[in-house]
């Protein structure tokens, strides 16, 4: 449904937290791309920033299905072997 219905849509529908997909590919690519320097990456907003970009996907997601009552959770060192990410 993120993937298939414009903002407006979504928002008729789901109400103000719905945002598309592609809405939140944007913010990041803009984050990342823009001329004055990566917004998102290599300082110490990083993690702020994609908390905020997660928190805004989650709030979309719900907007759709309440029931699934929270994206899920992903435990980084789980990835890790020996200390290293696969």
């Amino acid at each position: 449904t993120i993937r298939n219905l414009t903002t407006a849509e979504g928002q008729k529908l789901y109400g103000e937290h719905f945002h598309n997909h592609d809405e939140f590919i944007m913010l990041h690519a803009c984050a990342v791309m823009s001329p004055r320097c990566d917004q998102g990456h290599f300082g110490p907003q990083f993690m702020t920033f994609h908390r905020a970009l997660l928190l805004k996907y989650e709030l979309a997601l719900l907007a759709v299905d309440p029931k699934i009552e929270a994206m899920p959770y992903w435990h980084i060192a789980f990835d890790s072997v020996d200390g290293k990410y696969r």
